[in-house]
């Protein structure tokens, strides 16, 4: 098997499937689907799977728009596994791509089965459903339940404005603050209230005082949730909600952990009350393997920059 002719093969198979790969990712653009609710997205891939002979379960784990699509060669060799993605933005729809990042996933998969049945190379190769990477993290649950297990490698494809091989990746957590305040007319008698808002506020402004002590490549950006009802009741209740990432899970517990008290000074000031819950997306960074990723690069002819740390 001659590397170079492999590579031309891949390309005609790539432009014999271009209509039909298409046609897939154009349906899921016009109709984006929101984090765990991706269910024409989930079928539109799971159609193209079965089509060209994958075994494909519908739901994986706990997950109802996940999916494992399987072909085993039967004979003896890796696991392999392509990523899609496939849930959209709120508003925007499929602003990140992820129309193109599930229907490449598929279709290499499709590809990939032919060369594997042409060539005769063994081993298994799944393509997996991966839902609600926007808002939540598919993948760690689908990690955590074991649905990654055996799986020696695991490639996804983003869209970019270049080429490359290896990206950066943080660990990651989702936390939500909660203030509550006192209720009051704020026409009759606003010094009688409390408002929780403020408290909200004054925590955006101590986050953003905080942002010149991050180590580099720290992320924490937040949007408010809840801010009141009327403009004529003091807020009694506020809620924020940040997105906070760093390199490393131990920095990343730092970063939450003074988090805290900025959180219990700021109601303190606005003698409101501030409770707090997270959502973990990724407790640890995952690291490509260097390796893969420098042999990506050299066979799919890539020039890039590697400017992330290791």
């Amino acid at each position: 098997m001659e590397l170079t002719q492999v590579k031309h093969e891949i390309e005609t198979l790539a432009e014999k499937h271009r209509d039909e790969f298409e046609a897939v990712s154009a349906y899921i653009f016009a109709h984006p689907e929101l984090a765990y609710h991706e269910m024409l997205a989930q079928d539109q891939l799971c159609g193209l799977l079965e089509k060209h002979g994958f075994k494909v379960q519908r739901g994986a784990g706990s997950l109802e728009t996940a999916f494992v699509a399987e072909y085993r060669s039967g004979k003896p060799g890796m696991t392999f596994a392509f990523m899609c993605e496939y849930d959209a933005l709120p508003e925007i729809g499929h602003a990140c791509g992820h129309n193109l990042i599930g229907t490449s996933g598929a279709g290499a998969g499709v590809i990939l089965k032919e060369i594997m049945e042409r060539y005769g190379i063994g081993g298994t190769l799944k393509v997996l459903g991966t839902p609600a990477e926007e808002n939540g993290s598919g993948k760690i649950t689908m990690l955590d339940e074991g649905i990654f297990d055996g799986v020696d490698m695991a490639l996804i494809m983003h869209p970019s404005d270049m080429s490359m091989a290896d990206d950066i990746s943080f660990a990651a957590v989702n936390k939500t603050y909660t203030f509550t305040g006192k209720p009051a007319h704020t026409a009759a008698c606003p010094w009688m209230g409390a408002s929780a808002l403020n408290g909200v506020l004054q925590m955006f402004h101590a986050v953003d005082s905080q942002r010149l002590h991050f180590k580099d490549y720290t992320r924490v950006h937040g949007i408010i949730v809840e801010g009141g009802t009327v403009v004529n009741i003091v807020p009694e209740r506020a809620v924020c909600r940040f997105n906070i990432r760093a390199l490393d899970a131990e920095y990343l517990k730092d970063v939450i952990s003074s988090d805290r008290p900025v959180c219990e000074r700021r109601s303190y000031l606005r003698r409101c009350r501030c409770g707090n819950s997270a959502e973990w997306l990724s407790d640890k960074r995952c690291p490509q393997q260097q390796g893969t990723c420098d042999s990506s690069g050299k066979e799919h002819g890539f020039h890039w920059r590697t400017s992330y740390p290791p």
